[in-house]
């Protein structure tokens, strides 16, 4: 098998590469110690077009395969986690109504209204930058949110049951995180 990166992938990686080293990882501390939302990172990846990285072409997008989807998910999370948790959120939206959407077996009725919905999402993206990285509230019972410590004790995930969103509480060191990352992309072939 192999597993050596196209022309496309290497490409996208260093967009993504040059994005986080110049303009997220500089905004990152500030992000994590607010818990806010990325929205200057948001800015920046509208403008390479990275909200459409598994848009398929034929919509208008990048069209980036799930192996390629990681690969720049893996570099963006390099640099600012927020901003990689959000990204991945929103490009596994965009391939589930897509690539995996395209695999399931559907009734000829139901495969004309996912592509009606799917190309109003897809046009949301191009035309307006929407973000797809947060999910709705449900209807039911509220249900109060629960805190699950991380094993090293250094940070906590907070998930809501009722929405299903999920956030993180960092620690404010990130020097290990981003040292794990820089492992898992080096294991990968990917250097900064």
């Amino acid at each position: 098998m192999d597993l050596s990166l196209s022309d496309r992938q290497r490409e996208l990686i260093e967009i993504a590469r040059g994005l986080g080293r110049d303009r997220f990882a500089p905004r990152a501390a500030r992000y994590d110690e607010a818990a806010s939302f990325p929205f200057e990172n948001y800015d920046d990846l509208r403008a390479a077009r990275f909200l459409a990285l598994t848009i398929p072409e034929r919509y208008g997008g990048l069209g980036a395969d799930f192996a390629t989807y990681c690969l720049v998910s893996c570099e963006l999370g390099r640099w600012c986690g927020a901003t990689a948790l959000t990204f991945n959120m929103h490009a596994a939206t965009m391939l589930w109504t897509s690539q995996m959407a395209d695999d399931l077996a559907m009734s000829p009725a139901d495969r004309e209204s996912h592509e009606r919905n799917r190309q109003a999402v897809y046009r949301r993206v191009l035309k307006e930058g929407a973000i797809f990285a947060q999910t709705s509230p449900l209807p039911g019972p509220t249900v109060p949110a629960k805190t699950l410590p991380v094993p090293d004790g250094g940070e906590s995930l907070v998930i809501n049951p009722t929405t299903g969103e999920c956030r993180a509480r960092w620690r404010r060191d990130l020097r290990w995180t981003r040292e794990e990352f820089d492992k898992s992309c080096a294991h990968l072939g990917l250097s900064k």
